[in-house]
């Protein structure tokens, strides 16, 4: 029977109350008489989608956002959240069979532009971020967030010139934005001539209402800029008080941390190595390790090779983990996930993630797949992808977790926040890294990253080796590398090969002393 008319927003609301109250097979009955008349209704199918994901199912809640995506178009009003979700389930290429289907930039609404160029971005489509972004600048020029949004397209685009402008006009148009000024603080080394640790303070002064978030990203800000400063015992009170901020509103436990890596390491039995039993014509190199311990530039420098396609920090394999053991789990794995893979087809897990591999690569026989904590997964990889490459990085303890420590990260490394916990964090990796190479051997390359920076050729000739690639000159160098790189090393990158005349967390030698001393109780050498 037809709906009458006004009966389908009525279900559509229905359908959100009953989500709303975890009475989901109520929900799922409002939604499929909505689909009933159409099945590819975008509010419908997310709400599905919702309501899946809720109830632990899911495969379904993929199905629903596919059917979504596979109206001949969809609506523009939808089609923001409907790529998003795509994305998250990193279906790849109906993201861009919906991006395909566009109309003219011309013809988006406004309100819609600037999020559809930021999921373009997070996409890898920087020419459909660029065009939809030049059009939303052409229709509100003088917008801030417009401007900002512009700056920090430009930024991981390395062209830093052209996002210190639109930062700095963002911030005349509306002066208390966090986001401008961090990023502003990142993009060069400032001097005492030039920087903006008044402006910075003046705004924290003013701070009263402000959300703790905010005030955190700002103080981080400030950090940043006094530190290049050299003035290190207000840099230190800015981080101090940063981390703190941030900490509060965290629901981090190193408990958890250590019961998932005594899971997987507990696992140890049902992990065996596979061989190669599917040919796949891409062969995946994943870069592992902790944050900020040079992963960027290990891929950067790699992915110089021209049969070398540089996918960045995708979450490809956590996204096929997640399918084969039908779990709407957040992060790279879950206990949860540990759990169930002793029942999970390996063979599918390789399949599920080649698959996207196979669209994404071009013709390319390699693909570098950088997500740092992917360390949790290798024991995964190897069952799944026998023929992957695995280089993991490791840095000098301290100025890893220092690096960490004065870093903002979104929804990610919530362990970073706190000297004892980022401590903590780092023995349960180094913990983990041990017994995978203890396990797998030669089939993990281990990289240092201060001997990478020292002779960056006989490294890179190491790993082109390991690789089972023809080393060429050019993979010496990251500047011979013009992709976007959209991650927190983004400058550094561009600047080249460079090191410190000292380690960045030596002026905090004494403020750092909690954490060294903890490093040290879990028998990590740090020097003095």
């Amino acid at each position: 029977m037809a709906l009458q008319h006004g009966e389908q927003p009525r279900l559509l609301a229905l359908a959100e109350s009953h989500a709303r109250n975890k009475q989901y097979g109520s929900a799922l009955d409002a939604c499929h008489k909505v689909l009933a008349e159409d099945a590819t209704h975008p509010h419908a199918n997310l709400l599905l989608d919702a309501v899946y994901m809720a109830m632990g199912r899911y495969r379904q809640a993929r199905d629903a956002v596919l059917i979504a995506a596979s109206a001949a178009t969809i609506e523009l009003a939808w089609i923001v959240p409907v790529i998003a979700r795509l994305r998250d389930f990193c279906e790849h290429a109906a993201v861009e069979r919906a991006f395909a289907h566009l109309p003219g930039t011309h013809a988006i609404p406004t309100g819609t532009l600037l999020p559809l160029s930021a999921e373009a971005s997070q996409h890898g489509d920087g020419e459909l971020a660029n065009a939809l972004l030049e059009e939303t600048l052409r229709r509100e020029p003088e917008h801030p967030v417009v401007l900002q949004a512009a700056g920090s397209l430009r930024m991981v685009q390395g062209r830093i010139e052209e996002a210190e402008s639109l930062l700095l006009k963002s911030l005349a148009l509306r002066p208390d934005s966090p986001a401008a000024y961090w990023m502003l603080s990142k993009l060069k080394r400032w001097t005492p001539e030039s920087n903006h640790v008044a402006r910075i303070r003046g705004w924290l002064g003013r701070a009263g209402s402000r959300d703790a978030a905010s005030t955190s990203i700002l103080r981080l800000a400030l950090h940043k800029e006094l530190d290049d400063l050299k003035a290190y015992d207000q840099a230190w009170d800015a981080l101090e008080q940063a981390c703190a901020i941030k900490r509060s509103i965290l629901h981090y436990s190193s408990a958890d941390s250590m019961a998932l890596i005594d899971a997987l390491i507990g696992m140890d039995a049902t992990i065996t190595p596979g061989t190669s039993t599917t040919s796949h014509a891409v062969t995946p190199i994943f870069i592992v390790g902790m944050h900020r311990s040079g992963t960027t530039l290990m891929e950067q420098l790699i992915a110089n090779h021209p049969e070398v396609h540089s996918a960045g920090e995708i979450n490809d394999f956590p996204v096929a983990m997640r399918w084969a053991t039908e779990t709407p789990a957040t992060g790279p794995v879950s206990l949860e996930i540990v759990r169930k893979a002793a029942g999970a087809d390996f063979r599918e897990v390789g399949r599920h993630y080649m698959a996207n591999a196979a669209w994404r690569v071009r013709g390319k026989r390699f693909q570098t797949d950088k997500l740092p904590a992917n360390f949790l997964n290798i024991g995964f990889i190897l069952q799944a992808l026998p023929e992957a490459r695995i280089i993991h990085l490791s840095r000098d303890p301290m100025e890893t977790c220092f690096s960490n420590l004065r870093e903002w990260f979104s929804g990610i490394n919530e362990y970073s926040y706190r000297q004892d916990e980022l401590a903590d964090y780092f023995l349960q990796y180094r913990r983990l890294m041990a017994h995978w190479k203890a396990k797998f051997g030669d089939r993990i390359l281990d990289v240092d990253y201060a001997g990478l920076l020292e002779d960056p050729e006989a490294v890179m000739r190491d790993v082109a080796d390991y690789c089972r690639l023809d080393y060429r000159s050019e993979m010496s160098d990251p500047r011979n590398n013009r992709s976007v790189v959209a991650t927190a090393s983004v400058v550094q990158v561009r600047a080249g090969i460079k090191r410190e005349a000292q380690p960045k967390w030596r002026p905090y030698a004494e403020k750092l002393r909690p954490m060294r001393d903890r490093l040290r109780a879990g028998g990590v050498r740090v020097d003095d």
